[in-house]
């Protein structure tokens, strides 16, 4: 979480349980699909680096809650009022 608000992030919250543990990727996504669904109001999905699931969980998320995303993003370069440029 240092590392999204360095980067520039307003907020940030931490989707964890060990019942995720041996989850497919369906039931990853949804199950983090589910907790932005609770905190709410998201615009973007930002996610970092590769994860082991072969990179569909971050898509699914966002094809899912019908919210554009963009991932591998090692860093914030610009936020303006309607758009963003990472890298």
């Amino acid at each position: 979480m240092r590392d999204a608000y360095t980067m520039g992030a307003d907020d940030a919250e931490i989707l964890s349980d060990r019942k995720f543990a041996g989850a497919d990727v369906l039931a990853t996504f949804y199950a983090l699909a589910q907790g932005i669904q609770v905190i709410g109001d998201a615009d973007l999905i930002i996610c970092g680096r590769q994860t082991i699931d072969g990179d569909t969980i971050e898509p699914a998320m966002a094809e899912y809650l019908t919210i554009p995303h963009a991932a591998w993003v090692a860093e914030i370069v610009e936020v303006r009022e309607d758009e963003i440029c990472v890298r």
